[in-house]
């Protein structure tokens, strides 16, 4: 696995990594063409062959590793586009700049909401120091669980487990 990957493994929840990894997979079956630059600013042409309306144009920054598509993606959906992750990679950009990881696709957006909560709650005198712990515990039960299902044996000592406690 790549490092850009492994980073979006980490940072990004499950469900976004999924749809990060597709666009990974086609930044690399993708094509580039340099249309030019300005100063220290790049120009590309990003596309998949036989794929109408991939062809876009990209931007790019050499100063701060900044990259703009005019697909808008990042601009839209809050993650980087093949066309984008080409441009970075074609430069040797192996992780994801902080400026393109947006929080509320990230594994901790949840976890910031009930701080907030917490927060609140000790301000209002209503002390709970158990958000982090229980929201801890529930991911590992919920992996557990995950990596469990489809095997009988596993699936039968958890809920002996359950049981007990």
């Amino acid at each position: 696995m790549s490092a850009i990957l492994k980073q979006a493994a980490n940072v990004y929840t499950i469900t976004l990594f999924r749809d990060f990894e597709e666009e990974f997979k086609l930044s690399v079956a993708s094509s580039t063409m340099f249309k030019g630059s300005v100063g220290r600013t790049v120009f590309f042409e990003v596309w998949i062959e036989g794929i109408t309306g991939s062809r876009q144009e990209v931007q790019y920054k050499m100063e701060d590793s900044t990259v703009t598509c005019t697909c808008k993606n990042f601009e839209e959906s809050g993650w980087l586009c093949f066309h984008c992750l080409r441009i970075l990679h074609l430069h040797s950009i192996n992780t994801i700049p902080d400026r393109y990881i947006t929080t509320r696709w990230t594994r901790y957006a949840k976890k910031q909401i009930w701080e907030r909560v917490d927060t609140i709650k000790r301000e209002k005198g209503e002390i709970n120091n158990f958000t982090g712990w229980r929201l801890h515990m529930i991911r590992r039960y919920y992996n557990l669980i995950l990596k469990g299902h489809k095997i009988a044996k596993a699936r039968k000592f958890i809920e002996e487990k359950l049981m007990k406690s």
